[in-house]
């Protein structure tokens, strides 16, 4: 019997022994078959944005994006790592930061593998981070067509237009007059910011004083949004015949002719010795008061901007500005409807059958570039005033200024809005110049072609004093430019 029992449990270990032997074969010599790779399916740039719940998520394993490249890294207005990728026409973009420089170029199309990549929300802008560049693939080329839209609606749209090219209408940057750091472009009146990067392709180059149109990226950072050029030829030039007298050539203190190739007709700013030019020149200069008009102007000058002004980070050092400082005299000071002018006129004295009779007939449009100026009249006491106790601090609710189109007399054929700031600029530009003009003399049965810009000053500041005289002068002005802009070029110009 104990043998019996012997023999089973030897028995019954052998068969457990067995049993482990064949178990470790099965494990290595059949190991278990490797997982499939996961399939890499393409995915659009709108259902991946709508991925992006927090300020960095990784985006799933399996996924890929196609696009054609918007940005242009030859021009170097955008860092070397960066590329925008729009998927196609009127379809969305997205900002791609790779982990070094890239070598795609402007209408490349470009497929990314992002399996489990960082999608991130950077001051507003949503963008895949630290993207390897060898992920990137060129398969073909493409074109994407600008979106024709308006600033309104850019601000309207930032953020599903962010990362896409859009293109607006012509109209105008303010600034140096070259493409340097944040400019602004103004339509009418709406403007957006442009940012041309230290070291882009097309730094301080100048820009042209009018366009016909600007294309560029929808770019966000904060709460401000950016049209930010890709080169300069996303800049179209304006196809009008264009005149501007921006005060660069204008000795400080004087206002002188900028060139004498400056295609100004036979009554041109040739006094460099005057103050002003007289009222036969195309740019006379006059002040006003309810119509009446006197010769002083001596506290309207063209001034270089200096960097200890009170108007330092507004304007730029070193150039020229004609700064305004609208007045009349003490024997209309007390009439309670007095307004300050001073006014810029254009061809004045041109007569009905004379050699200048058609000379604004091709005249489409007059834009000025003009800001309240932050200093007071005590800015001019140095060496034109010898008194401006009387002025007080500026007052946004009652104090302002505009810009009329004016002409002979009192007749307003176009005005701006009150502007009741200081230190903005405001791009005013009054159109159909020649139509308007026009009609006037219709109107008045009588060819009657003076007109004028008009600054205006809402309400009185100070009195002040230079030399016997009294003044009571409304608060600085300053403008930056004064564009003529014509059909085509009139015959006098040649």
């Amino acid at each position: 019997m104990k043998m019996f029992n012997k023999v089973n449990y030897l028995f019954l270990f052998m068969l457990w022994v067995s049993t482990i032997v064949s178990c470790k074969k099965n494990d290595s010599g059949d190991p278990e078959p490797k997982p499939e790779p996961v399939q890499v399916l393409s995915i659009s740039i709108d259902e991946l944005k709508k991925l992006s719940t927090a300020a960095s998520v990784d985006v799933p394993d399996g996924k890929k994006i196609k696009g054609i490249v918007i940005s242009d890294a030859s021009a170097k207005n955008i860092d070397s790592k960066t590329l925008v990728l729009q998927e196609a026409t009127d379809k969305q973009g997205i900002l791609i930061n790779f982990d070094a420089a890239h070598t795609f170029a402007l209408g490349d199309e470009v497929e990314i593998d992002i399996s489990k990549k960082t999608l991130a929300q950077v001051n507003g802008e949503v963008m895949l981070q630290n993207i390897p560049v060898a992920n990137a693939k060129k398969t073909g080329t493409g074109t994407v067509t600008p979106r024709a839209t308006t600033i309104e609606e850019i601000n309207t749209n930032k953020v599903t237009w962010n990362g896409t090219l859009v293109s607006i209408g012509g109209g105008m940057f303010t600034g140096s007059g070259r493409y340097a750091g944040t400019l602004s472009y103004g339509i009418d009146n709406g403007s957006i910011k442009s940012v041309v990067a230290s070291g882009a392709a097309f730094e301080n180059t100048d820009y042209p004083a009018l366009t016909g149109g600007l294309t560029g990226i929808v770019r966000i950072s904060g709460n401000e949004v950016f049209l930010n050029i890709r080169n300069a030829a996303d800049v179209k030039s304006s196809e009008s015949f264009v005149i501007v007298d921006d005060f660069s050539g204008a000795e400080p203190n004087h206002y002188v002719q900028i060139t004498t190739s400056n295609i100004y007709p036979r009554k041109v700013m040739t006094n460099a010795t005057k103050q002003f030019p007289n009222a036969a020149d195309l740019f006379p200069f006059s002040q006003s008061a309810n119509g009446w008009t006197f010769a002083n102007a001596s506290h309207n000058r063209v001034k270089v901007a200096e960097a200890t002004d009170e108007d330092e980070g507004f304007l730029t050092p070193g150039r020229n500005y004609f700064w305004s400082v609208p007045a009349l005299t003490t024997t209309l000071a007390n009439r309670p409807t007095a307004v300050y002018n001073t006014s810029f006129n254009f061809f004045r004295g041109t007569k009905l059958g004379g050699d200048d009779a058609d000379r604004y007939k091709l005249l489409k449009n007059i834009t000025v570039v003009v800001a309240g100026s932050k200093t007071g009249p005590g800015f001019w006491n140095s060496d034109l005033y010898k008194d401006y106790s009387e002025f007080t601090a500026f007052d946004a609710a009652n104090d302002g200024f505009k810009v009329k189109l004016m002409s002979k007399g009192t007749t307003v054929l176009d005005a701006s809005p009150v502007f009741n700031d200081q230190g903005i600029w405001h791009t005013v530009t009054f159109k159909d110049v020649n139509t308007k003009v026009a009609a006037y003399d219709t109107e008045q049965g009588s060819y009657r072609s003076d007109f004028y810009l008009d600054i205006e000053s809402l309400r009185r500041r100070a009195t002040v004093t230079r030399g016997s005289t009294s003044m009571v002068a409304g608060n600085p002005v300053v403008i930056d430019r004064i564009i003529l802009e014509f059909s085509e070029k009139p015959d006098w110009a040649n």
